[in-house]
Order: C-alpha cells, then sequence, then structure tokens
C-alpha cells in the first residue's frame, strides 16, 4: 500500500489523527501556509491551514495534544484525478481559486493521488 512519504509532494501530507504542533511543523516546511490530511489508507479526510490551527488554539485546543481532525476544513476543494484539463493547467485554477494554495488530487474512492501546489515550480 503506498504510503504517505511515497508523494513527491509528501511534505504536504499529514495524518489526520496527528497533533496540530506535527501539522504546524509541516505547513511550516513546506511554505504554503497548508497541509492535506489523510487518514491511515491515504484517503483524504480535509485540509488544515495555519489560521485553522490558530482558531482552534484560541479556542482551547492544545498544540501537542489535539488531533489536526479537530481543525480541519472536511469541505476542502479537491481535483478528480481524471480532470486532465485541470491538471495540465493549474495556473488557470489557482487564478479562479485564489484563496487556496494546496489542492487534494483524488481518485475514484476519494484516495489522494496526487497533490497541485500553487507556484509549485517556485
Amino acid at each position: 500500500m503506498k504510503q504517505a512519504n511515497d508523494f513527491k509532494n509528501s511534505s504536504y501530507i499529514v495524518q489526520a489523527s496527528s497533533s496540530l504542533q506535527e501539522a504546524m511543523e509541516v505547513i511550516t516546511a513546506n511554505h504554503r501556509g497548508s497541509a492535506v490530511a489523510v487518514d491511515d489508507k491515504l484517503h483524504v479526510v480535509g485540509v488544515v491551514t495555519d489560521g485553522m490551527i490558530r482558531r482552534a488554539l484560541l479556542k482551547g485546543a492544545v498544540m501537542q495534544t489535539t488531533p489536526v481532525s479537530q481543525a480541519l476544513n472536511y469541505n476542502a476543494i479537491t481535483i478528480p484525478s481524471r480532470d486532465t484539463e485541470t491538471l495540465k493547467n493549474p495556473e488557470k485554477f489557482f487564478l479562479e481559486h485564489w484563496e487556496v494554495n494546496v489542492v487534494p488530487v483524488v481518485d475514484e474512492k476519494n484516495a489522494l493521488v496526487d497533490i497541485m501546489i500553487r507556484n509549485a515550480n517556485h
């Protein structure tokens, strides 16, 4: 079975059961302000941003023990892996969705296939 570190963009992936601290470390390292949260079978659970973590902390979450699942956007934008038009032209997608920097690419079972990243070549 494929693991999170098997992805070329593994620095954008965090387990939904990970702590907020672990998620913040991933977000800090990837310099995009967000990470894709997955379950143990790499199904996309949601996306977490540094702002979501900050808001969770203000509501009483504890950085070292609160799971990422308590700070997620469970309705995050995803791209179906069969959407070749979007995948070939991510710049257009990001112009239309200026508020996102990291978008999970998923198969028909919502399993993570890839991650589309704003300005990935920079």
